[in-house]
């Protein structure tokens, strides 16, 4: 068998770098490898190496990770720091990337770079204290056709393969890349150069980004036999970017197989698959691992006597590998990874998997239509490219079923419900075959099939199996969603004033009559006339990608709503700020890498421009500009739901109306000088905001409670800062809103302080807010008062009750009036009110509820209240239901007091013994009577009669001891409302 060339069975900790980046073979295995002692070796101590970037370009595309580029290198043992920095006039002049970064454990000091510039020309890295430089002359790609990055830095092994003709020691490796890029790996980078030929990386296509992988045969590169750790750079490259990572390596044993077979239950035998894992004994995939499917012997435990074992393959960068199952599938298959270089499964040293596939014969169970977007509300450009439903045939194991008929596989028809006038239509059926996994792609909707254009309204596909062959029909149960065409709307409206060498934010939405549409990706284009551009990716808002200065994506949230920061470059304080415009465009498209744009109107992709009026691409114009100096604010509240009172409260937001003044202010006469597109920040000390609305059917509520029979009041939370504008109608707009608070328990009264800022100017504005007159109050709660007993109650004993009532948002509500009853004949309450009833308490309330009795009984007390609900609407609107009642109940069990009796007595020689019974007054008229004790223990009964009213009793009794001791005992029986009881014994002479 062929050798590596590497020293074998070292332990993991124990081997030593590999020779890297910038640095020669080392001449044996006992050199010191790492990264810094390599670079000392063969360019000296202060000797600086720059790995990445390399080659054509700086690109910040979207490579599946992130949109940054990565910066990477190593230095001689004397660099304990390396600061990256850039140059746009060809290395005249140089500024730093970030601070200064340490090396990591492996040998390398790296960074992201978020905001490359456009007119970059060279990068290089700075050793620290007193290193040297090494750079790099490359430029930045604004709009880069590949981004690749990788995911395996830190410790990564390397499998000594010991099999004939696949001998190696792989290291597997591993990324993504951005959508169609090709990536070629590698490892031993130099000083800008590959030392080695590479491997071009096996991509798996996904989603936007795909992922690869990459197994390297690094063969010949020596190990130290010292504890030296093993350093290596492998990096990654695409026609236009690259990226390096340091790592760390230690050998690999072969811990693990594992199966994933594509199904274990497969209709009539049909081919199948399975995906087999090889993992080290540290649970990490093991590259280059040689994978075969064992032939036993009949029994399975072998040894191997039917036939020879197959070798399937060699798994990738991650440890797998795809095999096909044998045909007829249906068996029980065992797996295995040679661990030597016998192609023979031997159960002492190999390790393998077993499972078992099995056949059915498949029968059509059901029809679906699937969603594929998942959506309710839809543009109607978004059904012109036909990826929106599928519709598919599903056997009894929920398998695809293609039952491939003769004639059509399923049949399918739309129906159209205009939201304006016209009739609905109902298309006729039309036909399609399913393919291999019983699926079929719905075709995108037609004018011809609306009867001239596609209406805005409501469809419906409806989907069958036909009747073929006398089987009968197979519907599935039709979807259903609403159409009709988005626009895109800036907070701004069409303009915007930003400050001059400053940032802003624009604000916008994407929505149609249905409302905002989410989950929809904005194609961003920004036109300066200077050199104002997209914020740097770390300031922009979530679900931004910057590309590059002017070029930027966005994926709208659920309510359809998107943001993007800008930002003009300052000037030295002793230059003048110069005001510059810009346009951004913003144009929707259905989804993140989906081609359909949302342009046009009452049609797919409309060309007629009179059709047009609402599409989803809209201008805004940015003007900035030295901002005019704001002298006054005004802020005027409205309450925004009046049902019941115009207070502000829980449910009860403030409309908030912003005006900002400059130089004239509000008081000019008739000319106020009102600012237009002025920013403002709003912000609320508790509570939150909302966006803006007039009244209350505007406000924007809550995802999870925005549905038809929700309770109504619940809004959207934007947090307790916005950013906002004061527009082109010179008015900034927002909606103050709290919902829990436990202010409001005390006494149902709380106070929001409203602030707000423009330019230098600061006005704050305090709402009164009142949660005593709820709009809805799901519940109450009659429970006892704290430090009464929590379980049976003694007769003459005051019991204190409180009842409680919330809102919808866990706000106590007192002041709320209740009917209190009881079912009892012999216990009874009071209450603080007349007539039975009670209001409900906060929580510095006095209980106002009392039961008492003056016999054992049971007694269980109810407390009755008019419930408030509103609810939404089928328009989204608040609407009061028809009233009910709440009630709550509480159960109380009176019973017998327990009381104590003591019998006293004093000694008095050979006098009669007097004895007296004390007990509690709640005893009188109970009977007593007097027991002598006898030496064994037995009583004598003596006496006998009746507490007085005091609930004592004194007994007199002749001695005819002398001046021996008797012992006495008392007992009292049970009354009404007392327990019997027996007395201490007392003994006197």
């Amino acid at each position: 068998m062929k050798s590596s060339g590497m020293k074998r069975g070292l332990a993991a900790v124990a081997v030593s770098a590999l020779a890297v980046v910038g640095a020669p073979f080392l001449a044996t295995s006992a050199s010191a490898t790492p990264l810094a002692d390599q670079i000392d070796t063969s360019l000296g101590s202060d000797q600086v190496v720059l790995y990445t970037p390399y080659g054509c370009c700086v690109s910040i595309k979207d490579d599946g990770q992130n949109t940054t580029a990565s910066l990477l290198a190593s230095a001689g043992s004397d660099v304990t720091s390396v600061v990256f920095q850039y140059s746009t006039d060809s290395g005249t002049t140089w500024t730093d990337i970030g601070s200064p970064v340490a090396r990591n454990a492996d040998g390398v000091f790296g960074a992201e770079w978020a905001n490359p510039p456009a007119n970059l020309t060279h990068v290089r890295a700075v050793g620290g204290p007193g290193g040297d430089t090494a750079q790099v002359a490359i430029p930045f790609v604004p709009d880069a056709s590949d981004a690749v990055e990788m995911s395996s830095e830190g410790n990564l092994g390397v499998f000594q393969a010991p099999y004939t003709g696949h001998d190696g020691d792989y290291v597997g490796i591993r990324g993504t890349v951005s959508d169609g890029g090709d990536v070629f790996a590698t490892w031993n980078m130099s000083d800008g150069h590959p030392a080695f030929p590479g491997v071009n990386a096996t991509e798996h296509a996904q989603t936007g980004a795909d992922s690869w992988d990459a197994v390297l045969d690094i063969t010949g590169y020596p190990y130290s036999a010292g504890a030296e750790v093993n350093q290596v750079v492998f990096g990654s490259y695409t026609n236009q970017s690259h990226d390096a990572e340091g790592s760390t390596l230690y050998v690999q044993e072969i811990g693990s197989i594992t199966a994933t077979p594509s199904s274990v239950e497969v209709a009539n035998d049909a081919a199948t698959s399975t995906t087999l894992t090889v993992k080290d004994t540290t649970g990490k995939p093991v590259a280059g691992a040689e994978v075969g499917l064992a032939d036993l012997d009949t029994d399975g435990a072998g040894p191997d006597t039917d036939g020879p074992d197959t070798i399937v393959g060699y798994t990738d960068g991650n440890g797998e590998i795809v095999a096909d199952v044998p045909s007829p599938s249906s068996g029980t298959y065992t797996y295995f990874v040679n661990t030597t270089d016998n192609d023979e499964y031997q159960s002492a040293v190999d390790k393998a998997t077993t499972f078992t596939v099995t056949s059915y014969t498949p029968v059509l169970d059901k029809v679906d239509i699937v969603n594929n977007w998942g959506r309710s509300n839809v543009d109607i450009d978004e059904l012109s490219d036909g990826d929106d439903f599928t519709v598919v045939t599903l056997d009894q194991r929920g398998n695809g079923l293609n039952e491939d008929l003769a004639g059509n596989d399923v049949e399918y028809r739309w129906v159209f419900d205009p939201s304006g006038a016209g009739a609905t239509t109902t298309t006729a059926w039309f036909g399609g075959e399913t393919n291999a996994d019983g699926e079929f792609d719905v075709p995108a909707p037609t004018d011809a099939m609306a009867g001239g254009q596609l209406p805005e309204g409501d469809y419906t596909l409806e989907a069958r199996r036909p009747n073929v062959g006398g089987a009968g029909l197979k519907n599935a149960v039709p979807e259903t969603f609403a159409a009709s065409e988005s626009e895109i709307s800036y907070q701004e409206d069409a303009s915007a004033n930003a400050p001059v060498n400053g940032s802003f934010t624009v604000n916008a939405n994407l929505a149609n009559d249905g409302g905002g549409l989410g989950g929809r990706e904005v194609h961003l284009t920004y036109s300066p006339d200077a050199d104002s551009a997209f914020a740097p990716q770390a300031s922009q808002p979530a679900g931004v990608t910057r590309i590059d200065a002017t070029h930027a994506t966005v994926i709208t949230d659920a309510d359809g709503d998107f943001s993007v920061a800008l930002k003009d470059p300052a000037v030295p304080p002793n230059v003048t700020p110069t005001p510059e415009d810009g346009t951004l465009n913003a144009l929707a498209y259905e989804g993140k890498g989906d081609g359909t744009s949302l342009q046009g109107d009452l049609g797919p992709n409309d060309p007629t421009d009179a059709n047009q009026p609402a599409n989803a691409e809209q201008d805004l114009a940015i003007h900035f500009i030295v901002q005019p100096e704001a002298t006054d604010i005004t802020v005027d509240t409205d309450a925004l739901y009046t049902e019941g009172g115009g207070q502000y409260g829980p449910g009860r937001p403030a409309d908030l109306d912003i005006t900002v003044f400059g130089a004239d202010g509000p008081d000019a006469g008739t000319d106020p000088d009102e600012l237009q597109d002025f920013p403002v920040t709003v912000s609320v000390d508790k509570g939150f905001l909302s966006p803006n609305a007039e009244s209350a059917g505007d406000l924007v509520l809550a995802d999870g409670h925005d549905a038809a029979g929700d309770l109504w009041g619940f809004f959207e939370n934007l947090g307790t800062e916005v950013q906002t504008s004061t527009g082109d109608d010179a008015e900034a707009g927002a909606v103050a809103a709290i919902e829990r608070d436990p202010g409001f328990d005390a006494d149902g009264l709380s106070q929001m302080t409203v602030t707000v800022k423009a330019g230098d100017v600061t006005k704050t504005v305090t709402l009164d807010l009142d949660a005593r007159d709820p709009i809805n109050t799901p519940e109450i709660a009659l429970d006892r008062a704290d430090g009464e007993p929590t379980g049976k109650v003694t007769v003459g004993k005051d019991l204190e009750f409180n009842l409680w009532a919330h809102d919808q948002y866990g706000n106590v509500v007192g002041d709320q009036f209740a009917r209190i009853s009881d079912d009892s004949t012999v216990a009874d309450f009071d209450t603080d009110e007349d007539f039975d009833q009670t209001l409900s308490d906060f929580t510095t309330s006095t209980p106002g509820i009392v039961a008492f009795s003056d016999a054992p009984a049971t007694q269980v007390l109810t407390a009755e209240m008019q419930q408030q609900k509103t609810v939404v609407d089928d328009a989204g609107d608040p609407t009061d239901t028809y009233p009910t009642t709440m009630t709550d109940s509480a159960p109380i069990t009176w019973v017998k007091k327990t009381i104590e009796v003591q019998l006293k007595g004093k000694d008095n020689g050979g006098k009669d013994d007097v004895l007296t019974v004390d007990g509690p007054k709640s005893a009188a008229g109970a009977t007593v009577k007097l027991y002598k004790v006898k030496a064994d223990g037995s009583k004598k009964l003596l006496k006998t009669s009746t507490l007085n009213g005091k609930g004592n009793k004194q007994f007199t009794v002749n001695d005819k001891n002398g001046n021996d001791k008797t012992k006495y005992v008392a007992k009292v029986s049970a009354t009404d409302t007392t327990k019997k009881a027996t007395s201490n014994k007392k003994s006197v002479r």
